[in-house]
């Protein structure tokens, strides 16, 4: 059994036309159990009681959403294989940022309401040694359905400015694979598949997809070490890093369509002597053009290095 209680503050400040001050208070309790019925069967149970107070504009000084959140899991082994199932409840308030904005393109929305969602996930992890190496694989699939979930949209003014969509089910797929040899060699690769829809009754727009999220991301590391022997360089290490990220839609009419975008990120680090590192990365080396989660073109190919020492 586990037993255990949270306290959070959290305040934001904007200076503009006209100043504005707003804190959030958070409290919460939780209470999880571990049951093991047999050796290769494990249970668990946690439950979650959370209460938010926001002081600021037009926000009640009390607790915004005291729902319960709950979640059920369960893993059994199978020989190398452990299967891997959750059921949860949650509630989400929106963050300071979201209710009252952090920037003119980065606008609120104080009239957000908290989302909740049920959850349900189901997978399997297979891991194994191979010599003086290991590998392993994740694969999950999982379902959610929304209730008020908050997402973003773009203003005719360029901005964007949240909001909250009626109804949502996000079906979605996950997959993490990775090897390693030694201490020479390493890899890893991940990659997400998500149907995100808006499932709303009363809409009146064809487009289904909820905005800005992309339907499949990816991501690839390989890392390849040394180690020379030296007093001097005891370790030289270099990696890579490829992130892709699926085409997003920008508006809920879907008429503004986000480019899928790909970067590739190089580094190189220096173990010296017993107590200095030293590490040189490029990234997005072919200076591709994409977008930061809100759809702003960010900046290109990046230099950037970094001296390390202790004691």
């Amino acid at each position: 059994m586990l037993l255990g209680a949270n306290l959070d503050a959290e305040r934001l400040a904007l200076d503009g036309g006209a100043s504005l001050r707003a804190r959030r208070s958070t409290a919460s309790a939780r209470l999880g159990l571990l049951l093991t019925p047999s050796e290769p069967t494990t249970l668990s149970l946690l439950g979650v009681v959370t209460c938010d107070i926001t002081r600021g504009p037009r926000q009640s000084d009390h607790c915004q959403d005291l729902t319960p959140e709950g979640r059920f899991g369960a893993r059994q082994r199978v020989g190398a294989i452990e299967l891997r199932t959750n059921l949860g409840r949650s509630a989400r308030v929106p963050t300071l940022g979201e209710l009252y904005g952090i920037s003119a393109l980065v606008r609120g929305s104080s009239g957000l309401v908290p989302e909740r969602a049920l959850a349900w996930d189901f997978g399997a992890r297979w891991e194994t040694e191979l010599g003086p190496g290991s590998a392993y694989l994740d694969a999950f699939g999982f379902a959610r359905a929304v209730s008020q979930l908050i997402a973003y949209r773009r203003s005719s003014l360029g901005a964007v400015s949240p909001y909250n969509v009626g109804r949502a089910r996000v079906l979605g797929a996950e997959l993490e694979a990775g090897a390693s040899y030694a201490r020479h060699l390493r890899s890893a690769l991940a990659l997400t598949v998500l149907d995100p829809r808006d499932t709303t009754p009363s809409r009146s727009l064809t487009n289904h997809l909820v905005p800005y999220q992309s339907r499949l991301v990816a991501s690839w590391f390989g890392e390849a070490l040394v180690e020379p022997g030296s007093r001097v360089v005891r370790r030289a290490g270099l990696d890579a890093r490829l992130n892709y990220r699926g085409s997003r839609l920008a508006d809920p009419a879907g008429l503004i369509v986000l480019p899928a975008s790909t970067e590739l990120d190089l580094g190189a680090t220096l173990l010296l002597g017993q107590a200095l590192s030293v590490r040189g990365a490029v990234d997005d080396l072919f200076d591709a053009h994409h977008f930061d989660f809100i759809g702003y073109p960010v900046p290109g190919r990046r230099f950037s290095g970094s001296l390390e020492a202790w004691w």
